[in-house]
C-alpha cells in the first residue's frame, strides 16, 4: 500500500491533499447516499441535474489542475491516468480507462468500488451523477471540446462496475451537454 495521500493536521481539523495542492473534507460513502437520498427526495429528477453540475464543475476544477502543471506533462495525454490517480487518491475507487482517448474525443473508464454508489443498491438507474460530471467537465477543460458523459453500468443496478462513456459532442465554446 502506498503512502497516505492526506496530511492531516489533527489539533487544527484540517486535512490537506498533496495531490490537488489544496484544503479538503472527508466524509463517509453512507453520508453520500443519505445527501443523495435527500436530494432526491426534495428535487426529484432535478436531483441528477444537481449533481452532475457539481461533478462538472469539479471536473473543471480537476482538469485546470492538471492543466496547471502541463509544463511537466501534456494534459490531454495523460490525462485520464491523472484523473484515475486523483480518483484513488481522494477515496472514491479504481477508475481506469477501458478504451478511446481524449484526443479522439470518445473514452471509456470503468470505476471499480465505487464511493458514489456502494450504498445505492437495488436501483433501476445508473447512480453515479457526480462521477458522470466529473468525467465531462475534465475532458472539457483539458481538451478545450466539449463532452457528454452517460454511466452504461452501475453498481447500485447491481452491475460488476460501473462503466462511464463519455464523447465530443460539440467545438468550444457551446454549453455542455449531459
Amino acid at each position: 500500500m502506498s503512502a497516505t495521500p492526506f496530511d492531516v493536521d489533527a489539533e487544527k481539523g484540517i486535512v490537506r491533499s498533496p495531490t490537488l495542492d489544496a484544503r479538503v473534507a472527508l466524509f463517509g460513502s453512507l453520508g453520500w447516499a443519505t445527501m443523495e437520498v435527500e436530494l432526491d427526495s426534495i428535487f426529484i429528477t432535478g436531483a441528477v441535474v444537481i449533481l452532475q453540475r457539481m461533478g462538472y464543475s469539479y471536473g473543471k476544477y480537476l482538469g485546470n489542475i492538471l492543466k496547471r502543471r502541463a509544463d511537466k506533462v501534456d494534459p490531454v495525454g495523460v490525462g485520464l491516468q491523472n484523473l484515475s490517480k486523483m480518483a484513488k487518491d481522494s477515496g472514491w475507487g479504481n477508475l481506469t480507462q477501458t478504451g478511446g482517448d481524449l484526443r479522439s474525443g470518445t473514452f471509456t473508464m470503468v470505476m471499480k468500488d465505487c464511493i458514489f454508489c456502494v450504498n445505492m443498491k437495488k436501483r433501476k438507474d445508473p447512480r453515479c451523477h457526480f462521477l458522470v460530471g466529473i468525467l465531462a467537465g475534465f475532458a472539457d477543460e483539458v481538451t478545450g471540446f466539449n463532452h457528454r458523459a452517460r454511466e452504461d453500468q452501475c453498481v447500485a443496478k447491481e452491475d460488476t462496475v460501473c462503466e462511464l462513456v463519455v464523447e465530443r459532442v460539440a467545438e468550444p465554446g457551446t454549453r455542455p451537454v449531459f
